[in-house]
This record gives C-alpha cells, sequence and structure tokens, in this order.
C-alpha cells in the first residue's frame, strides 16, 4: 500500500511511459505478500484482511473492475481536461475524484446488478423474485 501512495505522489512521465512494468511489478508483489500471508492463517495479517471494509471491497470489488474505467474516462474528459490540468495536477485530482466516485459507483452497481444474478443465478428467477416482491408489497 506504502509503495503505491508513493508512486501516486511521484506521478511523473517516466512512471506513465512504464506503467505496464510498474503495474506488473506491483501485482506480482502483491500476490507474492498474499500466498506468504495465507500461509499462516492465525496472523494479525490474515485477521486484519477478514475486517469489515476490506471484506465490504472484495464483495464488490468485481463490479469495480467493471465500472472504473468509464468513470475514470467521464472524470478525465469533463473535469480534468476542461480545467486545462496536465501532469502531475491532473493525477492527483483524478486520484482524489475517482477513488471515491469509483468506490460508491461500484457498491450500487454491485446492489442492483451483481448482488441479484448471485442470488437467482438467472433472469427468469430475478424476474420471479421481483413480480412476487410487487405483489406482497
Amino acid at each position: 500500500v506504502l509503495s503505491m501512495v508513493v508512486l501516486g505522489l511521484m506521478a511523473t512521465a517516466v512512471i506513465v511511459a512504464n506503467l505496464f512494468w510498474i503495474d506488473l511489478v506491483i501485482g506480482a508483489s502483491v500476490a507474492a505478500l498474499l500466498t506468504g500471508v495465507m500461509r499462516r492463517p492465525n496472523s494479525w495479517a490474515v485477521r486484519s484482511l477478514g475486517k469489515k471494509p476490506l471484506r465490504w471491497l472484495g464483495q464488490s470489488s468485481y463490479s469495480l473492475y467493471l465500472t472504473h474505467a468509464p468513470i475514470l474516462e467521464a472524470i478525465l474528459f469533463g473535469l480534468v481536461r476542461p480545467l486545462g490540468l496536465t501532469g502531475d495536477s491532473a493525477f492527483i485530482l483524478q486520484l482524489i475524484v475517482v477513488v471515491p466516485v469509483a468506490l460508491v459507483c461500484s457498491r450500487v452497481f454491485w446492489r442492483f446488478f451483481e448482488r441479484p444474478f448471485i442470488e437467482h443465478r438467472s433472469l427468469r428467477s430475478i424476474c420471479d423474485a421481483a413480480i412476487g416482491r410487487r405483489i406482497t408489497a
């Protein structure tokens, strides 16, 4: 996490030019760290990963994956570019605005799209459940 914060604050042309490799190294590092942590199921790190905020994030992580790119583009073209920001200031503004907006939007997406399909497993079942709720309500 600290390395991600440091990289976020140092958003330079060199980092942007090598984003693929940086992303690859961070991803591999996090995977190795989580693999090592999971080998000790009673450790403080495993207990920390089970805390409510991280479970909440994990629960809607696929929705975050699906929704973050359009949100990022909307903020870029709707806010950053009209303000004429470039470089570090554009990156910092996007970081400050996109993260909370993406988290909220992904949770809404999870609640109204992903969760019903997880619970009902088919469109037919979702329609039956919706009709049933309307009749009893």
